[in-house]
């Protein structure tokens, strides 16, 4: 059986990653080599130079671009080049399902076909059916800023990512400059996101351990609805974990 290293290199698998990169509109832009998808390249040379990332034989290169984001204040999004890209895919692509299997039902961030407006309308069916409810809205700001590589790697590492050579690759395609400390995962990188997922998963599981989400996200039983006011006054005097619905999403 291959390992999940080897499987990046597959014919098919490269070939599905050089599509999936020139099909988004990102391939328009270039990064600091300045070539896009625009550009007369042969198919033996990207493949080639994926090749020679995966392998970690050539340095991943960026250049930074502020986008704004509306409220007076910017996000920086990294812009590597397009070979970078699309080796970063052809890990994505071996990875993402054996992480969507083991990820928390309660993650809605950087999901497969799932977008923020899943998590939203289902909190808003609880506030609905709910009489009595807080809730309580966190973000967490710079959130890519500040997750360190080495912790993102050792949560792969706990969702059945465990090919250390792999693993190498991964921190080698997401060390994105010279200047890159080891804190933070670049915005506008494909790994980018589903590492920052990956982390907050730690997240996810603690609050599913402490507010026994499995049995709390269920429908109330007619009696507890009856009786709930009475319930949450008695769980509170003795210091009890009352009802908890949570929902862990992500807007870009």
């Amino acid at each position: 059986m291959l390992k999940l290293y080897s499987k990046c290199f597959q014919e098919n698998n490269i070939k599905r990653a050089i599509k999936t990169v020139l099909s988004h509109d990102g391939s328009r832009t270039s990064g600091p080599d300045r070539i896009n998808r625009k550009s007369k390249i042969t198919e033996d040379r990207i493949i080639r130079e994926i090749k020679l990332r995966l392998r970690r034989y050539k340095k991943v290169n960026s250049r930074k671009v502020k986008i704004p984001k509306g409220n007076g204040k910017y996000r920086e999004l990294t812009i590597i080049n397009l070979f970078d890209r699309m080796a970063q895919q052809c890990v994505y692509q071996i990875i993402s399902p054996i992480l969507e299997t083991n990820m928390s039902k309660y993650s809605y961030g950087f999901r497969f076909a799932i977008s923020a407006k899943v998590p939203v309308s289902k909190a808003c069916t609880s506030v609905v059916n709910s009489k009595e409810i807080y809730t309580v809205e966190i973000d967490f700001e710079k959130c890519f800023d500040n997750i360190p590589l080495d912790k993102a790697l050792d949560s792969l590492r706990q969702l059945g990512i465990n090919d250390g050579k792999l693993l190498k690759t991964i921190k080698h395609l997401m060390w994105t400059s010279k200047e890159y400390s080891g804190v933070g995962l670049s915005q506008g990188t494909i790994l980018g996101p589903i590492l920052a997922n990956c982390y907050l998963t730690k997240l996810d599981r603690f609050m599913e351990m402490e507010f026994n989400l499995d049995k709390n996200n269920e429908p109330y039983h007619e009696n507890y609805q009856r009786h709930k006011g009475h319930w949450i006054q008695w769980n509170l005097s003795r210091n009890k974990k009352i009802r908890c619905k949570y929902y862990r999403y992500a807007v870009v």
